[in-house]
């Protein structure tokens, strides 16, 4: 139920946005990326196991980190795609072309942040 008000919400939008009328100058630009996939890699790439239960005060703090590493390469990302909204495929992308998807893009910004903050680029 939560699930067909979310969508309900998100087509109210989308039906309401100016770029969905005819003859509107105004248009956005919406990607998605898959928040899931970018977070696994992210885990796999710096070395990290996926959290346990018992999480620790410093397992906080490498989460909290990666987690705004991976802010930042969405970011960087939608920037260069003057993207005006990134939704999560998880929350109610039915559909959408595979030429909006931003999550390889997003991966590679990620690997590209990490490899410069990492002590061996130093």
């Amino acid at each position: 139920m939560k699930r067909l008000s979310s969508l309900s919400l998100v087509l109210l939008f989308l039906c309401s946005c100016s770029s969905f009328r005819t003859g509107s100058t105004d248009a956005y630009v919406i990607r998605y990326v898959d928040l899931p996939r970018v977070y696994a890699f992210a885990v796999k790439h710096d070395g990290g196991g996926a959290p346990k239960e018992g999480e620790t005060r410093q397992d906080d703090v490498n989460k909290s980190r990666l987690l705004g590493k991976i802010k930042t390469a969405i970011s960087n990302v939608a920037r260069r795609h003057n993207a005006d909204f990134i939704l999560n495929t998880g929350d109610a992308v039915l559909y959408s072309r595979s030429s909006y998807d931003i999550t390889d893009d997003v991966i590679r910004e990620y690997k590209k942040l990490a490899d410069i903050s990492s002590p061996d680029a130093k």
